[in-house]
């Protein structure tokens, strides 16, 4: 049944050619084969189309206009509200956060994708396919319509936090799919040349400076056209920077960075493991609360700090793969880390 699914939903259906059943339905002519062959999730889809996303979303109630707000510079990567009409991420108070859905087939398929993770969650059988992974993925809300628009609506993991510094880097020795165009390829090359090489690129961070009075602490940003400058030789430096807040708490910087490493290495135990997925294009949210910086240091939680994979509108189903793609930035991203948590531990014993 069709009834249950917004038009939005409908054309992106139609338009990817992803479901014939529901094609008939909704245009009973004969399809052109779409570009992409096989999106990503068969059970997601199911629920998609049966209206399941809704009823998720339906439990959170309906937003009222005052309690939304735009991310505006606490968002740090993904796309934002611009002058162009494109919409941004909107925070719903105290602790939703409702991302736009993206246009064409990448908002659906991302729904079905976090749709397909949910039943395996709930299926003692399928969380043998995760390995772990929900743990590091965004807990979902399923979808609600505000502003003549579906959002898909999760949890702000950093709601806890008195003072989050972010940082969102984009995974991967590669940022294109198997099947994209040739045209596709070029412009994700030219991003930055040397993705392959280093296997991550920076794409947002928002720190916060310690600064000699509490009156004078504050913010820093730094947007994607800065990072698609820095060269991988210059990532150590912004990490050094990211989790640098002052002298004074140089025992909390060494935990945040050590917390960061333990989990991105349980990750990479994860992507040796699960062959169920492969997250082209993908993004590393790395958060911690620079309100614990204390000068004895302390233990860091994973309220205190948090790691997730977000941005999954390019997911497939890696039928039997691993994803070395992802792979490899996870493990180029462990390996530097360890480098500047090794660079300051060294300088923290010499008082630096």
């Amino acid at each position: 049944s069709t009834g249950n699914i917004s038009a939005n939903l409908v054309r992106a259906v139609a338009t990817t050619g992803a479901v014939i059943i529901v094609l008939a339905v909704v245009n009973n002519r004969k399809k052109k084969r779409p570009h992409h062959a096989e999106l990503a999730t068969p059970r997601g889809y199911t629920a998609v189309l049966s209206g399941l996303h809704l009823e998720r979303g339906a439990l959170l109630g309906n937003p009222a206009a005052e309690s939304i707000s735009e991310m505006g510079e606490w968002q740090v990567g993904g796309h934002k509200a611009d002058s162009k009409g494109n919409r941004g991420m909107l925070l719903w108070k105290p602790n939703v956060i409702l991302k736009p859905f993206q246009s064409g087939a990448r908002g659906l398929r991302e729904v079905s994708v976090y749709e397909e993770i949910e039943f395996l969650r709930e299926n003692e059988h399928g969380l043998k396919h995760l390995h772990g992974l929900e743990r590091y993925l965004p807990e979902y809300h399923g979808v609600i319509h505000f502003n003549g628009c579906e959002h898909i609506a999760f949890t702000d993991c950093t709601a806890s936090m008195s003072k989050p510094c972010v940082m969102d880097l984009k995974l991967g020795a590669n940022t294109f799919e198997e099947d994209a165009s040739e045209a596709k390829m070029r412009k994700e090359l030219a991003k930055y040349p040397r993705q392959a090489e280093a296997g991550f690129r920076f794409v947002g961070t928002r720190s916060f400076v310690c600064a000699s009075g509490a009156a004078n602490d504050e913010y820093i940003s730094v947007g994607k056209k800065d990072y698609l400058k820095v060269e991988p030789e210059g990532a150590r430096s912004v990490l050094r920077n990211f989790f640098t807040l002052s002298t004074k708490c140089r025992k909390s910087q060494l935990n945040f960075i050590s917390a960061v490493v333990g989990m991105v290495d349980e990750l990479v135990g994860i992507f040796v493991q699960q062959t169920r997925f492969t997250f082209t294009s993908s993004s590393l949210l790395i958060a911690y609360d620079a309100s614990f910086c204390v000068g004895d240091g302390m233990h860091v939680s994973h309220e205190v700090v948090v790691v997730k994979l977000i941005d999954l509108a390019h997911v497939r189903h890696a039928k039997g793969r691993l994803d070395a793609s992802t792979l490899h930035g996870l493990r180029q991203f462990k390996s530097l880390l360890n480098e500047v948590f090794e660079e300051l531990k060294l300088k923290a014993s010499f008082g630096g």
